[in-house]
């Protein structure tokens, strides 16, 4: 507020973060966390975290913080796509234990987590 008689307003749109997929849903998230839209489909060109139903916050709102176990350690991993852009990520998967899955654009998966992530008859190390 500046005095006498004048109030200055600072509107800053939101950039999306991820998309953020379950239940045959799509919502953008900010960069903390907050779904602020909600879309038919993911956008090209952003990374999709893929949640299992399980692990979906039945009370999600627009416009409210999500506040769930998975998404400090996915917004970890996103940050570090950014930093590493050969990596290439293009979706990461929440399983029902809360593990995470990054799927690459190039077709190669790393695995973060327990076991449950990784499909049948592949080794028991992190790759």
């Amino acid at each position: 507020i500046e005095l006498p008689h004048r109030l200055v307003l600072t509107v800053t749109e939101r950039q999306p973060r991820a998309v953020l997929a379950g239940g045959g849903r799509f919502w953008l998230l900010d960069k903390k966390g907050v779904p602020y839209e909600e879309l038919d489909k993911p956008l090209p060109r952003l990374p999709v975290v893929q949640v299992a139903a399980a692990v979906l916050p039945a009370d999600m709102t627009l416009g409210k913080p999500l506040h769930t176990a998975w998404l400090p350690d996915t917004f970890r991993l996103l940050t570090l796509l950014d930093t590493a852009p050969n990596l290439g990520g293009a979706k990461i998967t929440v399983d029902q234990n809360l593990n995470l899955c990054l799927n690459r654009l190039a077709a190669a998966e790393g695995h973060f987590g327990l076991r449950d992530c990784r499909r049948a008859g592949e080794s028991g190390r992190l790759h």
